[in-house]
């Protein structure tokens, strides 16, 4: 069912359809309902942009041997939520 809603839900929006506001409001209802967070496009991409220019900033510090500072982006990232982990292929972040 709340699949449905999302994606009658974005349709609703790319249609131009007076009905979206709606919609999404029942959308957000039904995720608060069962506990999920619905994060706006630009909300999302901002946090997420942040949080890439950190790990970045991060691996510039390991690169240049200053671990003392990668710690201290590493806390930073931790203390928003955000687990690094450093694998062959590079830092993967996600939420905790």
């Amino acid at each position: 069912m709340l699949f449905d809603a999302v994606r009658r839900a974005n349709t609703a929006i790319d249609e131009g359809d007076p009905s979206s506001p709606a919609l999404l409001g029942a959308v957000d209802e039904i995720c608060r309902a069962v506990g999920l967070e619905m994060r706006r496009g630009a909300e999302a991409s901002g946090a997420d942009e942040a949080i890439d220019a950190l790990v970045d900033r991060r691996e510039q510090a390991r690169a240049a041997r200053d671990f003392a500072g990668a710690d201290r982006i590493r806390e930073e990232l931790a203390a928003m939520g955000v687990v690094v982990e450093d694998t062959a292929a590079g830092p993967v972040w996600h939420k905790a």
